[in-house]
C-alpha cells in the first residue's frame, strides 16, 4: 500500500492539528482591520470566564457594547447618555411609591413597587442609556479582555457615574419643586427606604 507524503503535498493529517478551531457561535469575525472588534480579547475572555459559566453569546455582546462605547463616544456623550439613565431610573422610583402607596396587602404592594421600578428599568435598557450597574459590569470585563485599563474605560466608569447621580438629582429636584408627591406618598417613600437600608 502507497502511503501518501503528506508533507510534501501541504496537506496535514487528521489529528495533527492542536489548533483550536474558532467557535461556531462567535458573531464577531475574526479579525475587524477597520476598526472593529478583533476575536483575540474574546477568546482570553472566554477562557478566564470559563469557570463563571457565562454563555459565549453573552459574553460577546456585553464585551461588543463596551467597546463601542468606549471607541466612539466621548467623555460627553457618555456623561448625557448617564443623566438619561439616572433621570429615567428615578421616574421609575417616583412611579413605585406611587403605586404602592395605600394599598393595604403587603404582596399587592411590593408587586406594584417593583412594576414601578421595572418600567423604569425598562427604560433605560430601551434608550440605551448608560447605567452605573452595568457599567460596573462592562468595564472589568472590557479591561480583562484588553488586559489593561485603558483611560476610555475610566472616562466610561466616572461618566456613568456622575450622569446618574446628575440626572437623578435633576429629576428629584424637579419633583421636590412641583409638589409631585403628597405627604401619604412621601411617608411611603420613607418606608421603602427603611426597608432597603435594613
Amino acid at each position: 500500500m502507497e502511503m501518501k507524503n503528506f508533507a510534501s503535498e501541504g496537506v496535514e493529517p487528521r489529528g495533527a492539528s492542536m489548533e483550536t478551531p474558532a467557535p461556531k457561535y462567535s458573531l464577531l469575525p475574526l479579525a475587524r482591520d477597520k476598526g472593529g472588534v478583533s476575536e483575540e480579547p474574546l477568546r482570553y475572555l472566554r477562557v478566564k470566564t470559563n469557570n463563571f459559566r457565562i454563555q459565549p453569546l453573552t459574553l460577546e455582546a456585553m464585551f461588543e457594547k463596551a467597546e463601542r462605547f468606549t471607541s466612539q463616544m466621548n467623555f460627553l456623550q457618555m456623561w448625557l447618555l448617564g443623566v438619561n439613565a439616572g433621570s429615567l431610573i428615578t421616574f421609575g422610583a417616583a412611579l413605585s411609591v406611587m403605586l404602592s402607596t395605600g394599598v393595604p396587602w403587603l404582596g399587592f404592594q411590593r408587586l406594584l413597587t417593583s412594576l414601578g421600578f421595572v418600567a423604569g428599568f425598562s427604560a433605560v435598557i430601551f434608550s440605551g442609556s448608560v447605567l452605573f450597574t452595568e457599567v460596573a459590569v462592562l468595564a472589568p470585563l472590557h479591561a480583562l479582555g484588553r488586559r489593561r485599563v485603558g483611560w476610555k474605560t475610566i472616562h466610561l466608569v466616572v461618566a456613568a457615574f456622575l450622569g446618574n447621580l446628575a440626572g437623578a438629582l435633576l429629576v428629584s429636584s424637579m419633583m421636590r419643586g412641583a409638589e409631585v408627591f403628597t405627604p401619604v406618598d412621601e411617608l411611603r417613600l420613607q418606608a421603602i427606604i427603611n426597608e432597603k437600608l435594613r
